[in-house]
């Protein structure tokens, strides 16, 4: 069954602030269900370093840009933000879909229920090896205006959405920032 889309949590995240792991920064609660991540050593020049294991085993590693930390958001088996850009990553089994197709349509079924605009869609990607499609996402929650870029990727074992946002008046000037976040996930080989 298609998860909570993460779009909401994390578009009221960086409206409101990035909750640390230790929750001593700004003011966005949240739990973090699923997987657990696991800090591993600091790189000074590309950040923290964290693996996210998906629940069927499949292994993810993460590098923090720098200024951005890892944060709490229910449903996400990842979040990181910065002050101004945040992204969630959540990770569902390939079992649970019949084909990448329809995981994608599930997703897009989401995104419009929701009420959000999909402004542009399916254009092909692949991010570390990781092939998918890339869709922007025009949001408003609480009286404030997002927009994301939402790449689906499918894994060995896994389909992969990588939900990267700022506020809309921004977007065009953090674009690139929003592509580097989403490719700083890799996949751990076997």
């Amino acid at each position: 069954m298609l998860k909570k889309l993460v779009v909401l949590g994390l578009l009221l995240l960086v409206g409101s602030g990035c909750a640390s792991e230790d929750g001593a920064t700004e003011d966005t609660q949240g739990s973090q269900k699923g997987q657990k991540t696991e800090e591993k050593a600091k790189s000074p020049e590309k950040g923290e370093t964290l693996d996210v294991k998906a629940e069927n085993g499949e292994m993810f590693r993460y590098t923090l840009l720098k200024g951005w930390k890892k944060g709490k958001a229910e449903g996400a088996d990842l979040m990181v933000a910065s002050r101004k850009e945040g992204l969630n990553l959540l990770l569902e089994s390939k079992l649970d879909y019949v084909d990448f197709p329809s995981y994608q349509n599930g997703v897009k079924t989401v995104i419009q229920n929701e009420g959000d605009k999909i402004i542009e869609e399916g254009t092909p990607v692949e991010i570390q090896g990781m092939p998918g499609v890339e869709l922007v996402v025009e949001s408003s929650r609480d009286g404030r205006n997002y927009k994301s870029l939402l790449y689906l990727l499918e894994t060995e074992q896994n389909y992969a959405q990588i939900n990267s946002s700022t506020q809309r008046s921004r977007f065009d000037k953090d674009k690139e920032i929003l592509k580097e976040a989403a490719n700083s996930l890799v996949r751990v080989a076997d």
